[in-house]
C-alpha cells in the first residue's frame, strides 16, 4: 500500500526528529504512517498496542512491511527470540507489557504506543512499566490523545521531552482549585474555565515535541453521519431503584449499597433489564434489511441480545472474533461488538448501519466506536441509532460533549 500524499507529507516533516507523535484521526491511517515512520529507524521495534488491535498489527506488518521479523510476546518463546533479533517487530498489551521484565532490559529500541491516551495516568502499573523502558525512538499514535482533557496530555508530553514536572504544567495550564474534605486535601479543576494558555500549549506540542494534529474532515471526504437518538421509557423498576436503593427483581436483586454500584445498577435497569428498549430493538431491525453492527456493553446483555434477535448472528468480543465471517455472509445479519474488545482497531466500512443498545462511560471508546464504520473506504451514509432510557440520556450528553461519565455526574 502506498502512502497518500498527506501520509507522505507527515513522515517528510518529522523525519528530522526520533520522538513524534501522530494524532491523527480515525481513518487518516495512523497505523500506517506508525509502521513507516519506525521501519526508517532501522532498529527493532516494540509495539505496545490494546489487546484488540494486537492481531491487526501482526497482520499489518506481515502485508506491509514483509522485510520485518514479527513476534507476539504473549508468548514466552516468540519473546525471547525477538530479544535477540536485532530487526525484529514485537506486540504485546499494555496489560503485559509491565510485566514482562525482561524487555527492561533493551537499549537503543523504537517505542510504538497505539492508542497512546492509555498512559495518561502516570501512577498506573502500565505506564510506570513503559516509563522504565530504555527506548532511544519514540512515536506515539492516537486520535484522541486527551479525550478533551488536556491535563492528561502530561504523561505523553513528559515521555517526548517536555522539562516541567506535573505541577508546573497544571500551574500553567490548568485552572485548579483545592478543596478539603474530611481534612484530605486535593485540587480540582474548574467547570467552568478548566484551562489556559492553550495557544502556548499548542505551540509547544506541534513546534517543540513535533506533534501532528490531523482530522478526517481535513484530508478525507466521507459520506454524511446521521444519528438518531431514540429516548425509551424506563420501566417502573428503574424509578423504585432510584428512590429505594434496592430492587427485587426475581431471579436477582439489586442493592445499592456505593454509589459505583447505584450507577451500574441503574445502566442494566436502562438496558438489560428494560423490556421497553428490548421490544423497541425488535421493532428497528425488523425494518433495516442491511447489515447491522450493534455495541454492548455486558456480557448479560450480549445473552439478551442472542435470544432476542432472529437475525443470523454474529459476535466480537474478548473471547470471540467472527468479523470475517459477518463480512462474508451474504444477507441481512447482524455483528454484536462488546466497546472493550471491538470499539477500537476493526475495520467495518462495508457496513453503515450501527445501533448502540447501551453506552460506555468512556469518550474515548465511544468516538472509537463511531469510526469502525466511518472511516476511508465507507461508501454510503452512516446511521447510528441510539437507545437511551434513564441515566443514559445523561451519559450521551456526556459522551457527546467529549467527556468521560462518571459517578461526580451521577445524579441516582
Amino acid at each position: 500500500m502506498e502512502l497518500y500524499d498527506y501520509q507522505q507529507k507527515i513522515i517528510d516533516d518529522t523525519a528530522c526528529t526520533n520522538k513524534v507523535a501522530y494524532y491523527l484521526e480515525m481513518g487518516c491511517g495512523k497505523t500506517l504512517v506508525g509502521s513507516t515512520k519506525a521501519c526508517s529507524m532501522g532498529v527493532k521495534t516494540l509495539v505496545v498496542a490494546p489487546k484488540s488491535t494486537i492481531q491487526q498489527w501482526i497482520e499489518h506488518y506481515k502485508e506491509q512491511h514483509s522485510n520485518w521479523y514479527t513476534y507476539d510476546l504473549s508468548k514466552p518463546k516468540q519473546l525471547k527470540a525477538f530479544i535477540s533479533d536485532p530487526k525484529g517487530v514485537g506486540f504485546i498489551t499494555y496489560g503485559l507489557v509491565w510485566r514482562r521484565k525482561e524487555l527492561n532490559e533493551l537499549k537503543g529500541f523504537t517505542l510504538m504506543l497505539d492508542e497512546s491516551h492509555n498512559v495518561c495516568n502516570p501512577t498506573s502499573k502500565q505506564t510506570k512499566g513503559i516509563m522504565k523502558l530504555k527506548y532511544e525512538n519514540l512515536i506515539l499514535l492516537s486520535g484522541t490523545p486527551n479525550g478533551g482533557a488536556y491535563e492528561k496530555l502530561y504523561t505523553q508530553m513528559k515521555m517526548l521531552g517536555y522539562k516541567s514536572n506535573k505541577k508546573q504544567f497544571e500551574d500553567r495550564y490548568c485552572n485548579m482549585f483545592e478543596m478539603n474534605n474530611g481534612g484530605i486535601k486535593f485540587k480540582v479543576l474548574s467547570k467552568v474555565n478548566p484551562y489556559k494558555n492553550l495557544d502556548e500549549l499548542n505551540r509547544i506540542l506541534r513546534e517543540d515535541l513535533h506533534c501532528v494534529f490531523m482530522k478526517t474532515d481535513d484530508v478525507l471526504t466521507l459520506p454524511e453521519q446521521r444519528f438518531i437518538e431514540c429516548d425509551i421509557a424506563v420501566p417502573k423498576e428503574y424509578k423504585t431503584f432510584l428512590k429505594e436503593d434496592y430492587i427485587d427483581l426475581g431471579e436477582k436483586e439489586y442493592v445499592a449499597d456505593s454509589p459505583t454500584n447505584k450507577l451500574l445498577y441503574s445502566r442494566y435497569l436502562c438496558g438489560l433489564d428494560n423490556p421497553n428498549k428490548v421490544e423497541y430493538l425488535k421493532t428497528l431491525l425488523d425494518g433495516i434489511t442491511d447489515k447491522v453492527i450493534i455495541f454492548y456493553n455486558f456480557e448479560d446483555e450480549l445473552q439478551l441480545l442472542r435470544k432476542t434477535i432472529k437475525l443470523k448472528t454474529f459476535v466480537c468480543n474478548g473471547a470471540i472474533k467472527q468479523v470475517t465471517e459477518f463480512r462474508d455472509f451474504v444477507g441481512q445479519s447482524v455483528l454484536l461488538v462488546q466497546y472493550q474488545a471491538g470499539a477500537t482497531g476493526l475495520n467495518l466500512q462495508f457496513c453503515n448501519k450501527i445501533i448502540y443498545f447501551s453506552l460506555p462511560l468512556s469518550s474515548n471508546l465511544f468516538e472509537q466506536s463511531k469510526a469502525r464504520t466511518w472511516r476511508n473506504g465507507q461508501k454510503h451514509k452512516c446511521t447510528y441509532w441510539l437507545l437511551t432510557s434513564g441515566v443514559e440520556c445523561d451519559i450521551l450528553k456526556s459522551l457527546n460533549n467529549k467527556q468521560d461519565y462518571n459517578i461526580k455526574l451521577f445524579k441516582g
